[in-house]
């Protein structure tokens, strides 16, 4: 619709099921928004939706789409770098094999239409330690919250050979007329979904004791080693200084991180997040947010 721009900051969801009298809940938007990629939610056997997933090797072929400010409801992803003309993205991204760099540049480059931060890049056959860090930015009348984020994934990449995804899955989208292409594996990245207890409709929480459960994944159809550990810090001066928070393991790759903070005034303040979560196999994830909710002030 020419001149509608309500969708600016929404989310894109893919495809449910839902059985009759069922009662579900969406998290449309809750803070803290990070980056994500497309999940199934439907049968892996299914091709009624077809996925994408996040990243996948083919050969010596590392395919990228993860799309920034995304919320944490599985299934969920972002406006990424798309907004109004009078909104500002900015981004930077790097790919990195054994410590080189291997790609580097800027998601925004194709303007206020790139919503998805789509790359891809050639490694080495051998073995090597894997290392992809995305950074975004924006600016706007509409965020004031999550406005920045900078997520680093380390893993272990080798060649891939003989690796079919499910019927639910393609390795690169559909084009007309051309075969879907199956014939690639989703690399083991970490994947984090936030919740904020107590967090209002606005995004902001009260003054006081904080409690935020991280849950550490993996993309789906990727080898999913055992989750080794999880930290949080935190910041109520947009990341100058970081405090750690009291984090506690809850099983199956759940983590509650506890901490006390308050805004120094009645105007309320933001209050960014540091994740670091490991896993057994070396996989790794840091992720920053700035300005990730609100704390304190009007609610």
């Amino acid at each position: 619709m020419p001149g509608f721009t309500a969708w600016y900051g929404a989310q894109y969801d893919t495809a449910r099921t839902y059985r009759a009298g069922e009662t579900v809940g969406e998290g449309w938007n809750k803070f803290p928004l990070h980056p994500a990629g497309a999940a199934s939610l439907l049968n892996p056997s299914s091709t009624r939706w077809i996925t994408v997933p996040p990243v996948v090797r083919a050969g010596d072929e590392v395919s990228i789409t993860l799309v920034p400010f995304s919320d944490n409801q599985p299934g969920h992803t972002g406006m990424g770098y798309y907004g109004e003309k009078r909104d500002t993205f900015t981004g930077a991204y790097e790919i990195d094999q054994n410590g080189a760099t291997v790609a580097a540049g800027d998601p925004t480059a194709s303007g206020h239409g790139a919503r998805e931060f789509t790359t891809k890049v050639t490694l080495t056959p051998d073995r090597a330690t894997a290392r992809l860090v995305l950074d975004a930015t924006r600016t706007g009348p509409m965020y004031t919250q999550s406005t920045r984020s900078h997520t680093e994934w380390t893993w272990t990449s080798t060649h891939q050979q003989g690796s079919t995804l499910p019927d639910a899955f393609v390795c690169a989208p559909r084009r007309p007329g051309v075969p879907p292409d199956r014939s690639c594996a989703v690399e083991p990245l970490l994947t984090l979904g936030y919740d904020v207890q107590g967090m209002s409709f606005a995004g902001g929480v009260g003054n006081g004791a904080q409690g935020v459960d991280v849950t550490v994944g993996h993309l789906q159809q990727s080898t999913a080693s055992p989750i080794t550990g999880a930290s949080l810090r935190y910041s109520t001066d947009d990341g100058k200084t970081w405090l750690d928070a009291t984090t506690t393991s809850t099983g199956d790759g759940t983590f509650h991180a506890a901490f006390d903070a308050s805004a120094p005034d009645y105007h309320g303040a933001y209050l960014s997040l540091r994740t670091t979560a490991t896993d057994s196999a070396g996989s790794r994830i840091d992720e920053t947010l700035v300005d990730a909710y609100r704390l304190g002030g009007e609610q």
